[in-house]
C-alpha cells in the first residue's frame, strides 16, 4: 500500500478583464483602484490564495497587457499568472484563455470586473464540478453601483 495522497483532477482558473471599457467613458474598471489595490488584484489574489487552483491564466485588453504584468510584478504574481490577450468578443477572450491552459479536467471562468469572489465559492464550485461535470455560481444580487 502506498502512503501517497490520491491524484486529483487538475483545476485551472481563467479571469477574464479584456473588455474595452465603453460603458465606463474608457476607464478600465479593472484597474481601477478599490481598498488601495486594482479590481482585477482582487479577484487573482483570491484565486492564488486558494489551493485547488493549479494555474491561472488572466485574459486582458491588448492595449493593457503591460499593465497586468506591471501589476503581477508588483504583487510578486509574475510566475503564478499567465497573462493573454483577448479579442473583440467575450467569446473569444475566453476561447484565447482556453487555449493557454494545459490539460485539465476542470476550468473556473471568472469576470475580472467581479472582485468579491471568496475562497468558498471557488471550492464549492470545484465541488460540484467534480459531481456533476458542471457549475454555475452565483451570488444574489442587492445593489447594482453604477459611476455617474
Amino acid at each position: 500500500m502506498s502512503n501517497s495522497k490520491p491524484q486529483r483532477n487538475p483545476v485551472q482558473a481563467i479571469v477574464v478583464a479584456a473588455g474595452s471599457s465603453q460603458r465606463m467613458q474608457g476607464t478600465d474598471k479593472v484597474f481601477s483602484l478599490l481598498l488601495g489595490k486594482p479590481v482585477l488584484a482582487h479577484s487573482i489574489q483570491t484565486f492564488l490564495s486558494c489551493e485547488e487552483i493549479d494555474r491561472l491564466v488572466v485574459v486582458l485588453h491588448p492595449e493593457r497587457i503591460d499593465l497586468g504584468i506591471d501589476m503581477c510584478r508588483k504583487y510578486g504574481w509574475e510566475q503564478r499568472v499567465r497573462i493573454v490577450a483577448g479579442a473583440e468578443r467575450r467569446q473569444d477572450s475566453v476561447c484565447n484563455g482556453l487555449n493557454a491552459l494545459d490539460d485539465s479536467s476542470i476550468v473556473l471562468i471568472h469576470d475580472g470586473a467581479r472582485p468579491c469572489i471568496e475562497t468558498s465559492l471557488i471550492i464549492e464550485a470545484i465541488q460540484v464540478v467534480q459531481e456533476t461535470g458542471a457549475a454555475t455560481a452565483a451570488v444574489p444580487v442587492s445593489n447594482t453601483i453604477k459611476k455617474t
